[in-house]
């Protein structure tokens, strides 16, 4: 057996496909003068090849992955980044070496320099700079990089890169076990993106099993190993067909309203981020938008998009909800997400840096353009407006002044909006969760965000290996916060909805539900589980689950009771789902 980091959720048992980096057949040359002109232009196809390829994963991806399918845009905006071009193009003219060498050297002096720093971010753009980096080389020395993968097979590899995952099948590909990686890595999104089961961080995965063993991987629990009794494999292979006939019954229940047994109504809300997201409301039954990521505009130009371009946008998508209500989060770039023409500087924290709400205040203009089409949009439907990144109640009062004035303008230009168009805001730092009091009597709702409070509240990096296991939502230091923001806001009449991945986890709904949550938001495939663990219990249940769990002293112990609560009910199963 080997075991490793827990990525993304699920069972699967197939034959072992082993994959391993392959050694391109290059080395340095020290090419005549004469020569220049040729290896450039043999760069420059190489570079056009590669964007072509990857504009044409990109188109597929996006249908199966939404909003996910940013990270190989990203990648065609790296691949042209005209410094790194420049660079290489450098190598070749003045110091004479060939296209593939003055590729590969590039590169790596930029990826180790990004890989020696500990920021999850920066980790993450080497990762994405070594995939660019062996694109190039493949289509350089005309080896083909993508994989074809035509049989059920589990994937075991020392590294998979975010494209070669975008490409996978799940159709084909029934699990994944990989030596490198973490959580939070491309690769990883992708994975749960895809629905594959996926285990990281696996030393020694591709010496230990061998072609075409059978193996047995366990995406919830972080484990695989070779199934030699066949006895054994036709156990798991009816826990697996259990699985099935278990996702069947749950996207069954779609339609069904999420209702506590007690009468209840909880809405069940979906996290999108593109407009191609829209459409899997149906199929999964959503009640509507609960949080819809903006960037996505930002990020694909050279410049800002304009206000009749957000307004268009954004005025299709709350027509096509069709009265369901969705959220609009504000600008939140900065962090993880670069947008070059903002020239957002370098900074040692990023994630503590300029970013969010600290742009718009500072970039008012952004701030009001944005706001403007938003508001223009409320005339066509049901639509909320939430900024992130709060921290104070002075910058609350500031961007709400922005958000005022701009009502007013649009009304001396005799410019139609809703009115009541509600002005939320996301709590995601400590310091708004415990000044809550303050903030919920000028935002007219709070969303948790529990990705960034848990890091910031636990001062922990999820996508460091050394720290990650720091990183606990159920820490009672976490859940107190939670717990403080619920109620601040239920004593002013105002509801608190949670758009972070707890909201998406099944161990920590009856938590949620018992400590008052109005609202769930979460990843559309999501959703079923949630819903149906609503409908397995009453509020008062909930509320004794969740009275218990806050006097408990640890995350484990929280977690552990709250997992034993579930399979009480006869559902702990959802988990491995």
């Amino acid at each position: 057996m080997v075991n490793g980091i827990p990525v993304s959720n699920g069972v699967g048992l197939a034959k072992a496909l082993i994959i391993t980096k392959k050694a391109l057949d290059f080395s340095k040359e020290v090419i005549e003068s004469k020569n220049v002109p040729m290896e450039l232009e043999r760069l420059g196809q190489a570079i056009t090849l590669s964007h072509k390829q990857l504009e044409t994963l990109y188109k597929s991806a996006k249908q199966r992955l939404g909003s996910e399918a940013e990270i190989i845009q990203a990648q065609m905006a790296m691949l042209n980044d005209p410094v790194m071009v420049e660079e290489i193009k450098n190598n070749i003219a003045n110091r004479f070496l060939n296209a593939e060498y003055s590729v590969e050297l590039a590169f790596d002096e930029q990826i180790s320099i990004l890989a020696a720093i500990d920021d999850d971010y920066i980790r993450e753009r080497a990762a994405d700079l070594s995939d660019i980096k062996i694109r190039l080389l493949h289509t350089l020395t005309g080896n083909p990089i993508e994989m074809c993968i035509d049989e059920e097979s589990i994937l075991v590899c020392d590294i998979l890169t975010p494209t070669q995952t975008a490409n996978l099948s799940p159709k084909y590909v029934k699990g994944i076990i990989c030596e490198s990686g973490g959580a939070t890595s491309h690769a990883a999104i992708l994975a749960r993106s895809l629905g594959i089961p996926a285990i990281v961080g696996c030393k020694g995965c591709t010496d230990i099993f061998v072609k075409d063993d059978i193996v047995f991987v366990n995406g919830s629990k972080g484990e695989a190993f070779v199934v030699t009794e066949e006895s054994e494999k036709e156990r798991l292979r009816k826990d697996i067909e259990s699985a099935i006939v278990a996702k069947a019954e749950l996207l069954a229940m779609k339609d069904a309203p999420g209702i506590t047994k007690d009468g209840k109504t909880i809405a069940l809300y979906t996290n999108m981020g593109t407009l191609d997201e829209v459409k899997l409301l149906e199929q999964y039954g959503s009640d509507g938008i609960g949080l819809f990521r903006t960037e996505f505009l930002y990020m694909e130009g050279k410049s800002a998009p304009s206000e009749q371009a957000q307004f268009t946008i954004y005025k299709k998508i709350v027509e096509e909800l069709d009265g369901k209500n969705v959220v609009f989060r504000t600008l939140d770039i900065g962090g993880d997400k670069d947008v070059p023409y903002l020239k957002i500087p370098k900074e040692d924290n990023p994630f503590l840096g300029w970013r969010a709400i600290r742009i718009c205040l500072e970039e008012k203009q952004l701030f009001k353009t944005q706001l403007r089409a938003l508001l223009r949009a409320s005339a066509f439907g049901s639509l909320k407006i939430m900024v992130p990144m709060i921290s104070s109640i002075m910058e609350l009062r500031e961007a709400r002044e922005i958000f005022e004035n701009v009502k007013a303008e649009l009304r001396q230009e005799s410019i139609t909006f809703d009115e009541q168009t509600k002005f939320g805001i996301m709590v995601e730092i400590p310091s708004a969760a415990l000044c809550a009091d303050f903030l919920i009597k000028e935002a007219d709702f709070f969303s948790i965000g529990t990705n960034d409070l848990t890091q910031y509240t636990l001062a922990v990096d999820r996508g460091n290996e050394k720290v990650s296991s720091y990183y606990d939502f159920f820490n009672p230091a976490v859940l107190r916060l939670v717990k403080m923001t619920i109620e601040a806001s239920h004593k002013a009449n105002k509801t608190t909805s949670m758009c972070g991945e707890a909201a998406g986890d099944p161990v920590a709904t009856m938590l949620l539900l018992g400590l008052g949550l109005d609202s769930f938001s979460i990843s559309p495939s999501i959703l079923p589980k949630i819903k149906k663990i609503i409908s397995h219990i009453d509020i008062k249940f909930a509320e004794d689950v969740a009275c218990i769990a806050m006097t408990m002293e640890t995350g484990d112990e929280i977690n552990q009771f709250l997992m034993s609560k579930l399979e009480d009910i006869g559902l702990g199963y959802l988990v491995l789902l």
